[in-house]
């Protein structure tokens, strides 16, 4: 399905969902994503960046959260791919480079098991995962490298709400700040 075919069917789903054109739907994500863009601290390259936020401006959308929250939409249809379309994106293009993460933390797992010592968190190409910029200067303790494979293991349990409410409560117990939460959704 050619770019233009696809826009079309998204565009005729907004006015059959939402009765509203696209293009209102096209300026709140520009809005949204550009506030977040400027204003939003991420220690990332800018390409991880921008779709980390293209994931927020979906969620936004949703929710009626950021930009939306001030147009008054309420959008819970809205996909990845709307925003993407909406800010003049390729959304598979976008699919490829989070899944280049995903596939670079597949082969960072496969590395440890195989008993190398990992002594910094980058790919095969000596550029740090996911593009997190901290990662460059972060030194791990190879005789330490299965400690990533746990810090791994207790991120994904951190995605299960119950698992995630039972900490955050345990941290409030001990007087810590409390922890925020969210919909575990798939990547």
């Amino acid at each position: 399905m050619s770019q233009q075919e696809l826009l079309n069917r998204r565009k005729e789903r907004f006015r059959e969902s939402y009765n509203m054109k696209w293009s209102q739907f096209e300026s709140v994500a520009i809005n949204d994503f550009s506030y977040m863009m400027k204003k939003w601290k991420i220690d990332a390259t800018e390409n991880t960046k921008r779709n980390l936020l293209i994931q927020s401006g979906s969620g936004h959308a949703q929710n009626g959260h950021g930009a939306y929250a001030f147009a008054n939409m309420f959008l819970p249809e809205v996909e990845v791919e709307d925003v993407c379309i909406a800010l003049g994106f390729d959304p598979s293009h976008i699919k490829r480079e989070r899944m280049n993460i995903l596939d670079d933390i597949e082969d960072l797992v496969h590395r440890i098991l195989a008993g190398d010592k990992i002594k910094k968190i980058k790919n095969t190409n000596g550029e740090p995962i996911g593009g997190i910029t901290c990662f460059k200067k972060l030194k791990v303790d190879p005789a330490k490298s299965d400690d990533l494979l746990k810090g791994l293991a207790l991120g994904g349990l951190m995605d299960n709400y119950d698992r995630r409410s039972r900490i955050s409560q345990i941290l409030r117990d001990e007087g810590a700040e409390s922890m925020g939460g969210g919909q575990c959704v798939a990547v």
